[in-house]
């Protein structure tokens, strides 16, 4: 596995995952795929779509892997809600935001899909105490929970400069909102 995660848009519920029988994904990446996440996280913005309320659980194996599915009224809805919060807590995104606005708000589908499987995969135990509590920091606004949603976004503060990261670069948009999959998007992709 590549250790990325995915955005899925569908006209159906059911959670974006992968079948055990053959590992592939369980929904057209072709036709479904919004942005991929670079490796080991989660996009950040991706998290302003979803609340706890959203979270499901597809079975893996022996697991239950944690994921999140909502309907594209609740994703514009919290959107608009986080906006500021989210530009409050994190400075110099603006541009950034409104690509991810325009992306979900002109998507031809009734649902949004987070598959982080790939990043489940690298730790079970982390992942899913993580998971629920980065969703939370949007009702807590709890400085816990913005650490648990940054780690999980890749996200620091740097204490030499007082700047927010991507691990160890200065934030970009793709860090962000994510990358192109294989539909077209309201950026251009910035590779390193």
């Amino acid at each position: 596995m590549a250790n990325f995660a995915y955005l899925f848009g569908a006209n159906d519920s059911t959670p974006a995952g992968f079948r055990e029988e053959d590992g592939d994904f369980n929904h057209d990446y072709a036709t479904q795929a919004l942005a991929s996440g670079g490796k080991y996280h989660i996009p950040l913005f991706w998290f302003t779509i979803f609340d706890e309320s959203h979270i499901v659980r597809y079975p893996f194996l022996e697991f239950q892997v944690q994921t999140a599915v909502c309907h594209r009224a609740a994703a514009v809805a919290l959107l608009e809600r986080r906006r500021a919060q989210v530009l409050g807590a994190i400075p110099g995104v603006e541009s950034a935001w409104d690509s991810w606005q325009r992306l979900i708000t002109e998507a031809p589908f009734s649902y949004f899909k987070l598959n982080a499987h790939e990043i489940w995969d690298l730790d079970h135990d982390a992942f899913n105490a993580d998971f629920p509590v980065a969703f939370r920091w949007f009702s807590s606004r709890s400085a816990l929970d913005l650490d648990r949603l940054l780690g999980l976004a890749g996200i620091r503060l740097d204490p030499d400069d007082g700047c927010y990261k991507f691990w160890d670069s200065p934030l970009r948009g793709n860090f962000l909102h994510g990358y192109k999959a294989l539909r077209d998007v309201p950026w251009e992709d910035d590779h390193d």
